[in-house]
């Protein structure tokens, strides 16, 4: 699964430069498990990595910021974060 999660990160333009790119690859990877994508999973990535929820959100927008999406999601702009990675998610 990380394989094709990487090939899918790696098509959309994000590169394993971005330290975001490792944290999507792990939320991904969790999601395929049948995790909700949510606050507590980025807290669960964070812990996972030694770093804090903060830290592996910032990683991840950035990473989305980078990456060839859709440019509207709807939603408050709180959600839309969790919107893109689903998004994601239904790509593989």
């Amino acid at each position: 699964m990380r394989e094709k999660i990487e090939e899918l990160l790696w098509s959309k333009g994000l590169t394993p430069n971005y330290r975001g790119f490792l944290y999507l690859t792990d939320i991904l990877e969790l999601a395929g498990q049948g995790r909700p994508i949510d606050r507590n999973m980025l807290s669960a990535v964070a812990q996972a990595h030694g770093v804090t929820p903060p830290s592996v959100h910032q990683a991840v927008t950035l990473a989305l910021q980078c990456m060839d999406l859709p440019r509207t999601f709807p939603g408050p702009s709180k959600e839309r974060l969790y919107q893109k990675i689903n998004f994601l998610y239904r790509q593989l």
